[in-house]
């Protein structure tokens, strides 16, 4: 034990000191530490804010120029002197309504009339259209329905003139 005292009075106590002051320092910060702290987090939310900031306005003129070069295709395939390209979406649009139309009007009329002029049971039998065909068509329908709609209020605007 003797030793142990010898040790601390003979210059290990700076050690001790030292060591203690390193805990305390760890676990404890000064008023300018945190300030400074404080100050970088600033600084870091700053920058992501700003970058988040930034990508937003890269992401809407990307979508505006999509927009421009997208009204751009549509104005060059309606002027177009080929009748196909012309038409290609109200053609989706006709073809569709026929498909329904032969479906569930004129196919059951015809079947109905077949039958009763050959004095058989009446037995319509409608031609099955999967439902992929539905799917792809209603979103067709919806998103011409819908775009014809923004193209008629001049929501985005053309070239020549800005958008309301």
């Amino acid at each position: 034990m003797n030793s142990v005292l010898t040790s601390i009075f003979a210059g290990g106590i700076d050690k001790i000191i030292a060591a203690v002051g390193t805990v305390f320092d760890n676990l404890f910060t000064s008023k300018e530490e945190k300030a400074q702290a404080d100050l970088a987090k600033l600084t870091i939310l700053l920058q992501a804010e700003q970058l988040k900031n930034q990508m937003l306005v890269d992401i809407e003129k990307a979508y505006i120029e999509d927009q421009k070069s997208l009204r751009e295709q549509i104005i060059v395939e309606i002027q177009s002197q080929d009748w196909f390209v012309r038409r290609a979406r109200p053609a989706v649009m006709w073809v569709g309504t026929l498909m329904v139309v032969w479906d569930y009007m004129l196919n059951p009329m015809i079947q109905t009339v077949w039958h009763l002029a050959r004095r058989t049971p009446v037995e319509i039998v409608p031609i099955e259209i999967p439902t992929e065909f539905w799917m792809i068509w209603a979103t067709l329908m919806g998103g011409i329905a819908i775009l014809r709609t923004i193209d008629k209020k001049n929501v985005l605007g053309t070239p020549d003139t800005p958008a309301k």
